[in-house]
């Protein structure tokens, strides 16, 4: 019995998104080594490039934390609040562009 094409695309992405989750993770764990920041700005843009490679879509965790405007990493300690005027929202500030990005909090 032959494999399906399909079958097999599937699970190369399944594989390549565990791997790039991995990767994300390592570049957390450098970034609390204070590893300098050309070197994890390298990295993140290895790990854009992979997902693009790929063709996967951006999990949330990763999306969240790349800068749609210069298209460089930000890191989760670096200058996040907590805004509740309009709407209950996390507003997340790009160190290298100064560009804003906020994620909508649920009514939960």
């Amino acid at each position: 019995m032959k494999k399906r094409k399909g079958s097999l695309i599937n699970l190369r992405n399944k594989i390549a998104a565990m791997h790039i989750y991995e990767f994300y993770q390592s570049i957390i764990k450098l970034a609390s080594l204070d590893i300098s920041q050309k070197w994890i700005e390298k990295e993140g843009d290895l790990l854009r490039n992979f997902i693009k490679w790929f063709g996967l879509k951006w999990s949330k965790e990763v999306k969240y934390f790349y800068c749609s405007k210069c298209k460089k990493i930000m890191l989760p300690n670096l200058r996040v609040r907590l805004r509740n005027n309009r709407f209950k929202h996390i507003s997340i500030t790009c160190p290298n562009c100064g560009s804003h990005k906020r994620i909508r909090l649920s009514k939960k």
